[in-house]
């Protein structure tokens, strides 16, 4: 249990994460949740996550089976207990190459093979019909490539960052035409 002079402190983080997180489009509460987990020198069961962040059993129990997909809090067991015990991953640049392997390299994936695909409907379409409509075709062709080329960039930026952990951003002005 957190004394009443850390809770303060606590909730304080707890709501700066879960604002943090709510700004990279997770949920507010799978922040606040991962932080108390964090802070904690103990696995917590679920009944004092509820407790200390005053939060329904339903919201909590939601939020770590969320957490736990993610692989960035896991279960655990404590023993002479028969409660649940959850704790957080505490290795920050692991957990958040993680996040940024699953959900932006998928992101990214998904909207190269869209364009892709469009792309190819432009580029047929800039070789039938009327003269107007291939001209409007191979124009809008030549500038979704250029999209195409982005995210390719952006792969590449990504795959990078997560296996290295840096990135060079060096000459990107000169991948992007600018």
């Amino acid at each position: 249990m957190t004394e009443p002079g850390q809770l303060s402190a606590t909730l304080r983080t707890c709501d700066a994460v879960g604002r943090l997180m709510e700004y990279w489009g997770f949920s507010r509460h799978m922040g606040r949740v991962w932080t108390l987990l964090f802070l904690s020198e103990t696995p917590l069961p679920a009944s004092q996550i509820q407790e200390e962040l005053s939060a329904s059993a339903a919201a909590v129990s939601n939020v770590l089976k969320e957490l736990r997909r993610w692989s960035v809090v896991k279960k655990v067991w404590v023993p002479g207990e028969r409660k649940d015990h959850y704790e957080a991953e505490t290795g920050l640049w692991k957990m958040v190459s993680r996040v940024f392997e699953e959900r932006e390299r998928n992101l990214i994936g998904d909207s190269l093979a869209t364009l892709e695909g469009v792309s190819e409907e432009l580029g047929a379409a800039s070789k039938k019909g009327k003269k107007d409509s291939r001209r409007l075709a191979a124009f809008r062709k030549e500038r979704v490539d250029e999209l195409v080329e982005l995210c390719r960039l952006a792969e590449g930026m990504l795959e990078m960052f997560t296996s290295t952990g840096q990135l060079d951003a060096s000459g990107l002005d000169r991948e992007l035409g600018e």
